[in-house]
């Protein structure tokens, strides 16, 4: 299996693990659809490699890539553009989003659905992981509304401090972190949607930025050689963590389950980007995970409608909702909304960045050395 000649604007494999991420929500949500089989099996794997899982691994990578491009920014050109920043991410984020809650608010409109102004509101303006409506057809954006908290606060942090500083408060943030969830936890609450629950796994992928940036690729050197036995204790390990945490032992697991996978996942992708060879890395860049990977922030948005359960709908459960029809019609629908949307605003950021003379900032090429895995 070969992988595929990249875009030198994007970094190898991390598209390929967002396919992953986007196709562990999709299924964890298709579960509760109509038509779905009854088998034990596959109820079990769904609960291992949950939705909730694929969610925290988004969060490691975007922790990683924004950090990575900040830094990178910083390096080149002495400081980091906050406003610049900021209105990427509007592009990249706001638009797909508006004409998802669109269609929300017109579904409502014809009595198909029920919607909360409040909870649309708070989808649009990310605080919808404040509410406390749990449920609903934008009850996803609560991941959202985490990362661009997240996106708000951390690239101060990186524009103004030193790298040693930005590794001391990566670190600390993370120990907050775990703590929180164990407070709470120990507390009896059940509210989990805060992004102070959920800043280690950002932290992580940001701490593996750092690293990366002060050691260069031989940063994974130690970790190389043991390729195989890293990669089974680690991903076994957050599976079982995740597993044990859909049972009566979640007490127990839960506050920890994020911090394992933080951790395990931010090593991951150092040695997916810096070692570009093995039976991983060739897996997570053929042709169709980089383009699930892709169109993930789209297929993201639009699974929770495609694939909403039957008490969703007023009247009655529309065609494109049962499985396994609803998988692949995630996949169109993010699709539609990548190259409609998110595709365009892209080249018109490039077109804009071009004109400005700002150049894309890319992870530059690691030497190719056996995976080991």
């Amino acid at each position: 299996m070969n992988p595929v000649k990249h875009d030198a604007r994007r970094l190898p494999s991390l598209d390929g693990l967002r396919a992953v991420a986007a196709m562990m929500v999709v299924f964890a949500h298709c579960q509760a659809t109509q038509g779905w089989p009854d088998w034990r099996l596959l109820n079990e794997a769904i609960k291992t490699a949950s939705g909730f899982l694929g969610v925290q691994v988004f969060f490691v990578i975007s922790g990683f890539i924004i950090t990575r491009l900040l830094l990178l920014e910083k390096l080149d050109a002495g400081a980091v553009s906050l406003p610049r920043f900021w209105s990427r991410r509007f592009l990249r984020i706001i638009p797909p989003l508006a004409v998802y809650l669109l269609c929300l608010s017109l579904l409502k409109a014809q009595g198909a659905v029920s919607l909360t102004t409040l909870s649309q509101v708070g989808s649009l303006f990310f605080f919808r992981n404040h509410l406390p409506e749990a449920d609903g057809l934008n009850a996803h954006c609560w991941s959202l509304s985490v990362e661009e908290q997240f996106y708000l606060a951390w690239p101060f942090c990186v524009a103004f401090l030193q790298l040693k500083h930005l590794r001391t408060v990566a670190l600390t943030v993370m120990v907050i972190s775990l703590v929180a969830r164990t407070a709470t936890n120990a507390l009896g609450g059940t509210e989990w949607r805060w992004l102070i629950y959920h800043a280690d796994c950002l932290m992580a992928g940001a701490l593996a930025a750092i690293w990366l940036q002060e050691k260069g690729f031989e940063v994974i050197k130690p970790l190389k050689r043991s390729g195989i036995i890293w990669h089974f204790v680690g991903l076994m390990g957050m599976l079982i963590l995740s597993r044990a945490c859909a049972t009566n032992l979640s007490r127990f697991f839960a506050p920890i389950q994020p911090t394992f996978v933080a951790v395990f996942v931010a090593w991951w992708i150092l040695r997916l980007v810096s070692v570009r060879e093995g039976v991983t890395y060739a897996i997570l860049n053929t042709r169709v995970a980089i383009w699930l990977g892709a169109i993930s922030y789209s297929t993201y948005l639009w699974q929770q409608l495609v694939s909403a359960p039957a008490k969703s709908w007023h009247h009655g459960t529309p065609w494109f909702a049962h499985f396994p029809l609803n998988v692949p019609m995630c996949i169109v629908a993010g699709a539609l909304s990548y190259y409609l949307l998110e595709k365009p605003l892209q080249n018109l950021r490039r077109r804009w960045d071009a004109w400005m003379g700002i150049k894309s900032k890319t992870l530059p090429t690691a030497p190719v050395e056996p995976a080991g895995n």
